[in-house]
């Protein structure tokens, strides 16, 4: 599926779980188990549940020999105006809950379609695209214009696949 205007919530939901699939399969294929938790949610996104807190997971628990880590999926077109891409800084403060309490690593991965006949992926470890954030109170006046994202430089802060 190319770049396209998505206008309801469910064709959003399909559009990012198709990707998710995608790179659940890549995994196994990999010969890595996977729990993939956008499976077990209806609607919104698969949470951490405690007193007065919910904290939100990322996509995909990934287990590989004597290892474990998380894979949050991301697709979207790099930014127009700047070197970057990002995304909610909300969900970037969940990812860093989740890695600190399950001491486990999380992988943000994206799926650029800035051009259908070269999607790209690209992602790295919290921690290191953290050493290259273009901005940590961004603001996409035509989306989201009450929600900050945090944006990581565009190449710096990420490897290619």
């Amino acid at each position: 599926m190319g770049k396209r205007n998505i206008v309801n919530f469910h064709d959003k939901l399909k559009y990012g779980k198709d990707f998710e699939d995608e790179i659940a399969l890549r995994k196994i294929n990999d010969g890595c188990l996977i729990f993939p938790k956008y499976l077990y949610v209806g609607e919104g996104a698969p949470c951490l549940f405690g007193k007065n807190v919910s904290i939100v997971l990322p996509d995909i628990e990934i287990y590989e020999t004597k290892k474990s880590y998380w894979i949050e999926c991301k697709r979207k077109t790099k930014m127009k105006k700047y070197p970057a891409t990002g995304y909610s800084l909300r969900l970037h403060d969940n990812y860093r809950k989740v890695q600190k309490i399950t001491n486990k690593k999380v992988f943000i991965v994206f799926k650029d379609e800035t051009t259908p006949d070269k999607l790209q992926l690209y992602g790295n470890w919290l921690d290191e695209l953290e050493k290259n954030i273009y901005s940590k109170n961004f603001y996409d006046k035509t989306k989201n214009p009450w929600e900050r994202l945090i944006v990581f430089k565009i190449p710096n802060a990420f490897k290619f696949f």
